[in-house]
């Protein structure tokens, strides 16, 4: 499905296209910090990606990395205003807070 719609390309053809297109191969030490939120019922994106992915960030990105997941939460959740989506927007908001706080600091110390 990703290929035919979204990337209109043949996986196998076009393997660096989609290696380019996943998360995965921007995995690195110096990846900016990142905040992961996922549902649990997502059914688009595996939850078990996602949760792969902040996994092997956190072990390699000197940075910061959380991961939120939402229970019964589905895909683009975040589209329509609820409960759900606004407590999301608050806890990036807090993390980007956080981090960019942490940046100061560490800039400040002379890191």
């Amino acid at each position: 499905w990703l290929g035919k719609s979204v990337l209109k390309k043949d996986p196998v053809q076009d393997i660096a296209d989609f290696r380019r297109a996943t998360p995965m191969h921007r995995i690195h030490p110096e990846a900016p910090p990142f905040f992961i939120v996922h549902g649990s019922n997502d059914g688009l994106a595996c939850v078990e990606e996602a949760r792969h992915f902040a996994q092997s960030l956190s072990r390699v990105s000197q940075s910061a990395t959380a991961y939120g997941e939402l229970p019964l939460t589905q895909h683009a959740f975040e589209v329509f205003h609820s409960i759900r989506a606004s407590a999301a927007v608050v806890a990036a908001s807090r993390f980007l807070t956080w981090s960019l706080s942490r940046e100061r600091k560490k800039s400040a110390d002379g890191d």
